[in-house]
């Protein structure tokens, strides 16, 4: 099972043991929305971006980590060290705009090969 797999199989049983319908899941992440996206990612067709990870995990009450297959993943990866956590408690708390912001800038950095 690849994580696409794994990812689409996780959101739809979370859904399912809370009784939400997609389109319940889909109010609670984008209020304009019916359950068109969830359907997407609950099917594979699609995966959730950084952003819809990140309010999946606030709604479903998990980590992201819970996202991905333990098998796929060695001892060191399945826990977020201290940096990780501190940065994912940061990003939660900027507004939507902020987060936009901290993304572009994410992947301009990553994309300029700079380590």
């Amino acid at each position: 099972m690849n994580t696409r797999e794994y990812i689409s199989e996780k959101i739809r049983e979370l859904r399912k043991s809370r009784s939400w319908t997609q389109s319940e899941l889909g109010a609670m992440l984008y209020p304009s929305k019916k359950g068109a996206t969830i359907s997407s990612w609950e099917q594979g067709r699609t995966t959730p971006d950084p952003d819809d990870m990140i309010s999946l995990c606030e709604v479903f009450g998990i980590e992201i980590s819970d996202f991905y297959p333990q098998n796929m993943e060695n001892e060191s990866a399945k826990r977020l060290s201290f940096d990780e956590r501190e940065l994912l408690d940061l990003y939660r708390n900027l507004p939507q705009k902020g987060k936009h912001a901290v993304l572009a800038g994410l992947r301009d950095f990553a994309a300029s090969g700079r380590r």
